[in-house]
C-alpha cells in the first residue's frame, strides 16, 4: 500500500525552457518522499503524462477534489483558488521565486498555510506586506545542471562577446541591455557582439530591431538552449539586467561555467553576488553605473585576474553552496510540517 504524501504542483507552465522555476518545480517532482504532481494551464513543450497535467479551471477542480495532501502554488495566477483549495481541507503553499515589484496587495488578500520562498530578499517583501516570520521558510535554490562547460579562453576577445541567459520577457530587463550596450560600444568605440540565449514575448521585437546596432554593436539572437553555457563558452562575460528576481538562479549558474557577471542592483541579486569579486554590479536607469560596472569588468580580464585555477576555485564553492542535497532535504521537511501543523 502506497503511503507517500499526494503533493500538487500548480505552474502556469511547467516547461522546463520557460526558466529558473521551471527547473526548480522539475527537481521537486522527483522528490522520492512523496507522490508529486504537476498541473499547467499550457505547455509549450506539450508535455502530458501520469505525472504532469495540463487543463482548464474544471480539470484544476476535479484534481482538488481527489484530495492531495498539499497543493504548492509557484505561479500568482493560482493563488486566488487557495480559498477553494483550504475549503476540501487540503494544505496550500505559497512558493514565491520572485521578489515581485508589482500587485504585491495581493499578499494580503490570498494567505496559504505556509510560504516557501528563495531568498530573505524575498522573505522580507513579504515581511513587509504583514505576513508572519513564523510561516515563511527560506530554501535557497540549489544548482541543477547537467556539468560544467569549459571557457574557451580566459583572455579578452575582439569583438567583445558578451551573454545574456534567460526568458524574454520585460521583467528580464532584456531591451533595456540592447540599449546599454549599444551606448556602450559607441562611447568606448569598441565592437561589441551581445549573444542573446532564450526565449519569450519580445523575441519577435528584438528580431525586428537587430540591425540597428550601429557599426559597433551586433545581436546574436539564439534561441532556446537545453544546454546555454555549451553555447555561450565563447564569452566570458554575462550580464544579468533583471527587474525582478527571486534568488537569481542563472547568477550561479554562470558562477559555475566561469563567467564575470555585471547585474542589475536588485535585493535578490545583491544576496546573492554582492560578495562575489568577479560580479559587478550597476543600476538599471543609470548609464553611467552601467558602464563603470563593465569597464571594471573589462578590467578585471585584461590583467589576467581570472585565471583557470581561479575560476575552477570559484566554481566548486558555488557548487557545495547550493547543493541539491541539501535544497531537498530542507523542502520535504517544510512540506512534512505544513501537512502535519
Amino acid at each position: 500500500m502506497n503511503t507517500k504524501k499526494k503533493i500538487l504542483h500548480l505552474i502556469n507552465d511547467a516547461s522546463l525552457r520557460r526558466g529558473g522555476a521551471q527547473k526548480i518545480v522539475n527537481s521537486l517532482i522527483e522528490v522520492q518522499d512523496f507522490d508529486s504532481y504537476t498541473f499547467s494551464k499550457k505547455r509549450i513543450d506539450n508535455i502530458v503524462d501520469e505525472r504532469n497535467f495540463v487543463g482548464n479551471n474544471f480539470d484544476l477542480l476535479w484534481k482538488i477534489r481527489m484530495k492531495p495532501d498539499a497543493v504548492v502554488i509557484h505561479s500568482r495566477m493560482f493563488w486566488p483558488y487557495a480559498f477553494m483549495i483550504k475549503k476540501f481541507g487540503v494544505k496550500v503553499i505559497f512558493y514565491v521565486h520572485a521578489d515581485y515589484t508589482t500587485h504585491n496587495w495581493a499578499f494580503r488578500i490570498f494567505r496559504p498555510d505556509s510560504y516557501i520562498v528563495t531568498s530573505n530578499a524575498v522573505k522580507n517583501l513579504l515581511t513587509k506586506h504583514g505576513i508572519s516570520e513564523k510561516k515563511i521558510h527560506v530554501n535557497i535554490n540549489p544548482l541543477v545542471s547537467d556539468g560544467i562547460t569549459p571557457l574557451e579562453n580566459i583572455t579578452i576577445s575582439q569583438p567583445l562577446v558578451i551573454s545574456f541567459v534567460g526568458s524574454l520577457e520585460p521583467r528580464k530587463g532584456i531591451l533595456d541591455l540592447i540599449d546599454l550596450l549599444k551606448a556602450y560600444s559607441i562611447r568606448g568605440k569598441m565592437p561589441i557582439i551581445l549573444q542573446i540565449i532564450g526565449e519569450g514575448s519580445l523575441y519577435k521585437k528584438i528580431t525586428l530591431n537587430m540591425n540597428n546596432g550601429g557599426d559597433y554593436f551586433s545581436i546574436r539572437l539564439l534561441g532556446y538552449q537545453e544546454r546555454p553555457y555549451l553555447t555561450t563558452k565563447n564569452s566570458l562575460i554575462q550580464i544579468i539586467p533583471s527587474l525582478e528576481e527571486g534568488f537569481g538562479l542563472v547568477g550561479v549558474e554562470a558562477i559555475l561555467h566561469g563567467k564575470l557577471l555585471v547585474y542589475n542592483e536588485i535585493p535578490a541579486l545583491i544576496e546573492l553576488l554582492g560578495r562575489d569579486e568577479f560580479s559587478f554590479s550597476f543600476k538599471i536607469g543609470s548609464p553611467d553605473s552601467f558602464f563603470i560596472a563593465l569597464d571594471n569588468c573589462i578590467y578585471m580580464l585584461k590583467n589576467g585576474s581570472l585565471g583557470r585555477k581561479k575560476a575552477k576555485e570559484r566554481s566548486d564553492l558555488i557548487s557545495r553552496k547550493y547543493s541539491l542535497d541539501r535544497f531537498i532535504k530542507e523542502y520535504v521537511k517544510i512540506v512534512k510540517k505544513c501537512i502535519d501543523s
